[in-house]
């Protein structure tokens, strides 16, 4: 299941990006064993997965050089409901693991006897234990955990994470990547320091555009004509990277259909739908008169137009749930005038709604609620969108709710925010929110 997942991914990346991370020190550092922990984190789209991907597979090539080292990996996924449960994670892990030891110790032998020879499940204290326990026969361990902010229960997966972190030093080196979402940032602070985490909206990253627009000309059948242009094609590679401004992603050359689209960076994906644009220029003049009138920005590239390529009612609402969560006020009404159920349910926030609601997006609030959003519907990270909004401090989106007929007391998961929390976010939550978030 997980090799399928890094294969696909293997296979969206483009060939030389990515370097910048794979040649830095802090990835030397890790991968020699002398960084416990390290934290690369960037938005949605931003390229983490393909990265790690990246990162996997140049580990594993490692790994096959040197017996004495062991690779794990696990990733979250909020589509797959058997990839968001930090338990299936530690399992993953010593199920890796202990393909590795040369034989199997006598705590992980006793454990399977214990749940009546794995007819029983084992609990979580004594996954850890035995995970522990077999990187302790092991000469150098590692692990990358992709997309923690897709787990869907982020206080148990901290808790996994500060007891790994306990255990002795270099008896596992671990790679997380996510989203900067702030809980996940707080839950980190002590874990990885701050000399040990890469942004992937750095500057560091700008030439991996350039790689991704000089891949596409190279292999993209409808540039044919310009292929031996070396002049204008490195006028296109140059006006696209300086235009986008720079943005890591490791996507492979292709059709660029809508819910791809809708995951990338707006700068990357701006570049992406201007290649688009310039396989319809079949001469230097028309590419040069193209690039000079290029949109400033990705809502004049009309990206999600009639031509969206969609096979299913669930293509449509994975891809109005991506959309309302991405802030992209188009394409959410788009996909609602093509027929996107506005209450399916799925992903990371349950609904598009709370999706949208934790980032704050009040047009498209406002859309989903007047196609008929359920304002009180539960599930997701948060219970339901009204409490998504106010764990983020959305107060005009609060208000929006509140007005549409959400209910102040509606039940939540346990352990989301406390009153505390949310008067420090937002004094201006209203009273009864507060009170009642404390009383859960």
């Amino acid at each position: 299941m997980y090799y399928s997942k890094l294969q696909a991914s293997l296979r969206l990346r483009t060939a030389g990006t990515g370097e910048w991370y794979l040649q830095s020190a802090q990835y030397g550092a890790w991968k020699a064993g002398r960084m416990p922990f390290t934290w690369l984190h960037g938005s949605a789209g931003s390229g983490k997965t393909i990265l790690s991907a990246g990162i996997i597979k140049d580990m594993q090539e490692l790994c096959e050089g040197d017996p004495a080292k062991s690779l794990a990996y696990f990733f979250f996924d909020f589509k797959d409901a058997g990839k968001q449960d930090p338990v299936d994670m530690v399992k993953s892990l010593l199920s890796h693991f202990l393909n590795s030891c040369q034989s199997v110790p006598d705590t992980v032998r006793f454990l399977y006897a214990t749940c009546e020879n794995g007819r029983r499940e084992a609990s979580e204290h004594q996954l850890l234990q035995a995970l522990k326990d077999t990187l302790e026969l092991l000469p150098a361990a590692f692990a990358v955990l992709d997309a923690l902010d897709e787990c869907r229960d982020w206080g148990a997966l901290f808790e996994i994470l500060v007891e790994m972190q306990s255990w002795d030093k270099g008896i596992l080196c671990v790679l997380l990547t996510s989203r900067k979402e702030i809980q996940i940032e707080e839950a980190l602070e002590d874990i990885v320091p701050p000399v040990d985490r890469t942004c992937l909206e750095s500057d560091l990253v700008d030439e991996d555009i350039r790689t991704y627009v000089r891949e596409r000309l190279a292999k993209d059948k409808s540039f044919k004509t310009l292929r031996e242009d070396l002049e204008i094609k490195e006028e296109i590679e140059s006006t696209l990277g300086r235009k986008a401004g720079g943005m890591y992603s490791l996507l492979s050359s292709g059709a660029i259909k809508i819910r791809s689209v809708l995951t990338m960076d707006r700068r990357f994906r701006w570049a992406a739908c201007q290649l688009d644009t310039l396989t319809q220029c079949y001469t230097r003049g028309k590419v040069r008169r193209a690039l000079q009138v290029l949109p400033k920005d990705l809502d004049e590239t009309a990206v999600l137009d009639a031509g969206a390529d969609f096979n299913t009612q669930e293509d449509y609402d994975e891809a109005l749930y991506v959309a309302s969560q991405q802030g992209h006020e188009k394409a959410v009404q788009m996909l609602l005038a093509a027929g996107a159920y506005v209450n399916a349910q799925g992903g990371q926030y349950g609904d598009a709604l709370q999706a949208t609601s934790y980032g704050g997006n009040k047009k498209v609030v406002q859309m989903l609620l007047g196609a008929g959003a359920d304002v009180n519907a539960q599930g997701g990270q948060y219970g339901n969108a009204l409490q998504a909004a106010s764990v983020r401090g959305n107060k005009k989106v609060v208000q929006i709710m509140l007005a549409a007929g959400a209910r102040d007391g509606c039940a939540v998961a346990a352990g989301r925010k406390t009153t505390a929390y949310l008067n420090s976010v937002d004094s201006d939550i209203p009273e009864f929110m507060l009170y009642t978030t404390s009383h859960l």
